[in-house]
C-alpha cells in the first residue's frame, strides 16, 4: 500500500512532464511556421575551422530561432535554439564526431543529439537520445546558465 502514493506521484509528474513537452513542441512548430527573416554571418573565434551562426527575428526584431553549426578537426556541432520572450524554450545539440581528421575523407563515427526543454526560460527536462536525463536543482540551473549563455554567444557577431 505504501508503494501507491509514490507510483502515483511518479505517474503524475510524468504526465506533467509529457504536458509540457507538448507545449514547447507546440510553440516550436508555430515559431517554424512564422514569417521570420533571418542574416547569417561566419564567425571564426568560435572555433578551429570557424561556424556559421543563423538568426531568425520576427517582425519587431526579436530573435526566434538561433542555428549555430560549428565545425571543427575531428567532428561538427549542430545548436539550434527557440526564443520566447528573449528567453530559452527550446535547446537541440547534434554532436558528430568524424572517423579521422577532416584533412582526410571522413565519415561520422558517432552522433548525439540531447534535447532541453524550458519553461519561461527554466530548463524542465533533458534527453539524450530517446532517455530522460535525471536532473538535481543544480544540474537544472547549470542548464539554464547554459542556455542563455549560448544565446549571448551566438547573438554577439564575433571576431
Amino acid at each position: 500500500m505504501t508503494k501507491s502514493p509514490f507510483l502515483l506521484t511518479l505517474l503524475l509528474l510524468s504526465s506533467l512532464a509529457h504536458a509540457d513537452v507538448a507545449a514547447v513542441r507546440r510553440k516550436v512548430a508555430n515559431i517554424d511556421a512564422m514569417k521570420l527573416s533571418s542574416k547569417a554571418y561566419k564567425r571564426m573565434d568560435l572555433s578551429s575551422e570557424g561556424a556559421e551562426i543563423s538568426i531568425w527575428r520576427d517582425n519587431k526584431g526579436a530573435p526566434r530561432k538561433i542555428v549555430a553549426r560549428i565545425y571543427g578537426e575531428m567532428g561538427r556541432k549542430l545548436d539550434t535554439i527557440y526564443l520566447e520572450k528573449g528567453l530559452p524554450l527550446f535547446l537541440f545539440t547534434v554532436d558528430e564526431g568524424y572517423d579521422g581528421p577532416l584533412s582526410l575523407s571522413v565519415k561520422v563515427a558517432r552522433r548525439t543529439e540531447t534535447r532541453f526543454y524550458f519553461d519561461n526560460g527554466k530548463l524542465f527536462l533533458k534527453r539524450e537520445g530517446s532517455k530522460t536525463v535525471p536532473l538535481t536543482n543544480t544540474q537544472k540551473q547549470a542548464g539554464n546558465k547554459m542556455a542563455r549563455d549560448m544565446v549571448q554567444l551566438y547573438k554577439a557577431r564575433g571576431k
